[in-house]
């Protein structure tokens, strides 16, 4: 592995670590979200899928040398070879495949009115799925370990 992807993964995860899943954890302690927060927390879940997609895209693109189909089901085809390719843990796949069906539905604009206890109930999932599938790559890459 090249320092340019792992500098590139190891930040990755570092803003999702200390800045978002920080920030989550914060409100979710809050008992109730206003418009605003409720936003944010829409925002931030989609902000770890978007981190694990970059990562695997990172991985196969650039480590494993593997071409991903662009085209409509681009998305669910990274998930799909991801999965094949053992970089998807499978305790986590169907958090991924959810993750993937929320990011789809905040990029085309349908996450307006967001439920806050569907967001509540699926930030801890989304953190521990983050954490597992970073654990996880770094027993394929030992390299990703930090020094």
């Amino acid at each position: 592995m090249r320092e340019t992807e792992r500098q590139f993964l190891l930040e990755l995860w570092r803003v999702i670590e200390e800045d978002t899943a920080q920030a989550m954890k914060e409100y979710m302690a809050l008992p109730a979200w206003d418009r605003v927060q409720l936003a944010g927390m829409g925002m931030f879940l989609g902000d770890i899928y978007k981190a694990v997609e970059q990562s695997l895209r990172c991985i196969l693109e650039n480590i494993e040398g593997k071409k991903i189909p662009k085209g409509e089901s681009w998305h669910s085809d990274l998930l799909k070879l991801s999965a094949e390719t053992g970089l998807i843990p499978e305790k986590i796949r169907r958090t991924m495949v959810g993750m993937l069906k929320y990011r789809h539905r905040i990029h085309h604009g349908y996450g307006v009115n967001l439920n806050e206890g569907l967001v509540r109930q699926n930030t801890t999932e989304a953190i521990d799925a983050f954490t597992e599938f970073t654990e996880h790559i770094k027993t394929i890459y030992p390299g990703l370990k930090k020094k």
